[in-house]
């Protein structure tokens, strides 16, 4: 691998760590959701089938669930923030990177160098538009 595309290979692995992060926190959130759904349908049901027996009604406290659901929720938010502002951070420094190289570059390989880092910068921002349609 000649080391003049060592640059590009980092930052492509830096993308495509930082996608899988990102989905997988989303995919955390449905997951999530999903959860509190079950369990408000299984409380729903208990209560009907308890509603005509004789058996004491059961409290399945439900707000706790839910707050306790919410709290969650607020966390994976709150780490999805942290490192969505890592990634930027890490961005900028890899651009700062990126910019010295180019600059050592001849004018016809600069030029490439560009064109290259500006199709990867629309490809982080088509899977960011796509992470967040899923979320």
């Amino acid at each position: 691998m000649p080391v003049s595309t060592l640059p590009d290979h980092a930052r492509d692995a830096v993308y495509v760590t930082v996608g899988l992060g990102t989905i997988a926190a989303r995919n955390l959130e449905d997951a999530i959701r999903q959860l509190l759904d079950s369990l408000e349908d299984q409380a729903r049901q208990t209560r009907e089938r308890l509603a005509g027996t004789s058996v004491p009604s059961i409290d399945l406290d439900l707000d706790r669930i839910t707050a306790a659901v919410d709290t969650i929720n607020e966390r994976v938010e709150l780490r999805t923030q942290e490192l969505e502002d890592r990634i930027a951070d890490l961005e900028a420094r890899l651009d700062t990177v990126l910019d010295r190289v180019e600059d050592g570059l001849p004018d016809s390989a600069a030029e490439v160098m560009a064109q290259a880092r500006g199709a990867a910068k629309d490809a982080r921002s088509q899977l960011r538009t796509l992470v967040g349609r899923a979320a």
